[in-house]
């Protein structure tokens, strides 16, 4: 028995997540339409106080300047290299962000919080608009949840919104965990 079971070929892994971080996002414009989101994550207390035990240098449970700088160059600038784990679909267009701003750690209740600002210009020329967010890890390493009520939106007065949540069973994990867009459809004041 033991013989047949060596022979096998293994078997492939399945990723399972080892991060679990809830996400928001606002949708904000300005007066030629939609600038991009403001973007926060809130992760699990374990991945917390890993970063904080190798980060938060004089233990004071919060991020100074000096360890902001060092974690934005050690960790967070990672995620460039994958499109900080957003995907936003413009009027049916896929597009990843390749840059992020404003980013600015925090620590509440022992959790590490980020927020950051991700671009995505979109006039109000030109009619109606639908833009979809979505935050996901495609390796499943960290399970990300963006629910509908987690978007929100910023507008000058007069914006017209209206936001619904659209499966992606394209990027079905494992055939049981569909990633979930969140659509806004905007026009002009």
């Amino acid at each position: 028995m033991l013989l047949l079971m060596a022979m096998q070929p293994p078997a492939p892994a399945m990723a399972h997540p080892h991060i679990f971080i809830d996400c928001k996002a606002i949708a904000v414009f300005d007066a030629s339409g939609l600038t991009g989101f403001q973007q926060t994550w809130i992760f699990d207390e374990m991945f917390s106080a890993g970063m904080l035990m190798e980060y938060d240098t004089n233990g004071d449970q919060q991020f100074n300047a000096a360890e902001t700088a060092k974690y934005a160059q050690e960790i967070f600038s990672i995620l460039k290299e994958y499109n900080y784990l957003t995907v936003l679909r413009v009027d049916g267009e896929e597009i990843h962000p390749h840059q992020a701003r404003d980013f600015r750690p925090e620590v509440r209740n022992g959790q590490l919080i980020y927020h950051f600002f991700t671009p995505c210009v979109v006039p109000f020329a030109s009619g109606t608009h639908n833009v979809a967010i979505s935050v996901y890890d495609p390796e499943y390493y960290a399970d990300m949840v963006l629910l509908d009520s987690a978007v929100s939106v910023e507008a000058p007065p007069g914006v017209q919104t209206a936001k619904s949540n659209v499966s992606a069973p394209e990027l079905t994990y494992f055939g049981c965990i569909v990633p979930v867009f969140i659509n806004l459809r905007f026009s002009a004041p």
